[in-house]
């Protein structure tokens, strides 16, 4: 990660299946309210992935800050939904995770 940006774990958001949302929304920096939109820059995890609560999934480019977001459960990473160099606003979900 570079830059001075935050970590976290983004909100798990249930799509009333088995699966978890990864968002960007929690880990959105608060010093970075005037950014609307940000880029995935890079993922860490591929489909398929066994991951790790808390483990580093992507890194996110605002105007002036990068952020990685971080899994919010352990399971497969079972879609990612904006690839790299994708525009995302804060509440975007950028991912799949089914729980394990």
């Amino acid at each position: 990660m570079s830059g001075s940006g935050s970590t976290g774990a983004a909100r798990p958001r249930a799509d009333g299946g088995d699966r978890v949302a990864v968002t960007a929304e929690s880990v959105w920096p608060d010093d970075a309210e005037a950014d609307d939109e940000g880029v995935v820059v890079n993922w860490f995890a591929r489909e398929g992935a066994t991951v790790k609560a808390d483990e580093s999934l992507c890194e996110c480019q605002l105007e002036k800050v990068s952020f990685d977001v971080l899994a919010p459960t352990g399971g497969e990473l079972v879609e990612i939904v904006k690839g790299e160099d994708d525009t995302i606003t804060r509440g975007d979900t950028l991912a799949w995770i089914r729980p394990t």
